[in-house]
């Protein structure tokens, strides 16, 4: 007959697109680069990022940053080299008093947010413009 084939939109190419990577947010972070930290805070949750996801990798990276200050080796703070040897290096942009506010502050806005005390997503954009 002259009818084109109907091609099924379920075969359809979708291009995937790339999920924001959480550890250029923990590098930031560890640099202490509190602009870059913001924009990509901010690219996170406008792709669709979760506040609890991304409050997740910031504390992760504050629990490594005062395992590197505290432990002797990767095997003693329980991380793999690469962390560790990034760790290291970051350590050198905090004190340990700044490091121990900044894991004590991720740990009290997580409860904070749990007591319905403020949303998660504004407490960390305010931890991190105060950084």
């Amino acid at each position: 007959t002259g009818k084109k084939p109907r091609h099924c939109h379920f075969h359809k190419k979708v291009e995937k697109k790339e999920r924001f990577n959480s550890f250029l947010l923990a590098d930031a972070l560890g640099e202490r680069n509190k602009q870059n930290l913001w924009v990509l805070y901010r690219m996170a949750i406008n792709e669709g990022l979760s506040p609890e996801e991304l409050h997740g990798t910031l504390f992760w990276q504050a629990k490594t940053l005062r395992a590197a200050t505290l432990a002797k080796s990767a095997e003693e703070a329980g991380l793999k080299s690469f962390a560790w040897s990034k760790a290291k290096r970051f350590v050198s942009k905090w004190n340990d008093t700044e490091l121990r506010n900044l894991t004590n502050n991720l740990i009290t806005i997580y409860h904070d947010t749990r007591r319905g005390e403020h949303e998660m997503e504004t407490a960390l954009e305010k931890l991190i413009l105060d950084l």
